[in-house]
């Protein structure tokens, strides 16, 4: 699996090694879910100055088309330390495995394959937008992520005719 992670701002809380380690210790997921739960359990195990919540919805600050309310948005993970509120949007993509390299004990893994690569690279520039937007609207708050992990080629190395990897748009 490759991951990339997109960032808004500076000081990573999340990194390279972090994830690395988490993938020691759970190497494949069997959902979305899966991954944003074991994110945070293994988030958490490293602080006990940190809270997260999951799902959890924010203020962006942002009024509707009519101008009349405050839009909320749903964030896959929310991590408090002290005053910061950092919101977390995860991806999981798959492709189908058939033969696994490694084992897993006493668990199956199906995994299916999700295509739709246009779709998810539009609600990976969303993800990246809203997190944007609660980050300039909130001052307290100074970084914010989209993790995207896949073990579909195609997301990094893209599709010739169709359209570049994910990773171009954000580097």
């Amino acid at each position: 699996f490759n991951f990339l992670i997109l960032c808004h701002r500076s000081r990573l809380m999340i990194d390279n090694q972090t994830l690395h380690s988490l993938a020691e210790k759970r190497p494949l997921f069997h959902s979305e879910d899966d991954f944003k739960f074991s994110l945070a359990q293994h988030l958490a195990s490293k602080s006990d100055k940190i809270r997260i919540e999951v799902p959890q919805e924010l203020s962006v600050g942002l009024k509707d088309k009519k101008g009349n309310k405050v839009v909320r948005y749903t964030y896959d993970l929310v991590i408090h330390v002290n005053d910061k509120v950092i919101p977390i949007e995860l991806k999981y993509k798959t492709k189908a495995l058939d033969n696994l390299n490694f084992k897993v004990p006493n668990e199956t893994f199906l995994l299916k394959n999700q295509s739709g690569h246009p779709n998810t690279l539009r609600n990976v520039r969303k993800d990246v937008f809203r997190i944007e937007q609660f980050l300039e609207r909130n001052k307290k708050s100074s970084i914010g992520f989209v993790i995207f992990l896949t073990n579909d080629r195609k997301y990094w190395e893209g599709n010739k005719s169709k359209y570049k990897p994910l990773a171009y748009n954000y580097q």
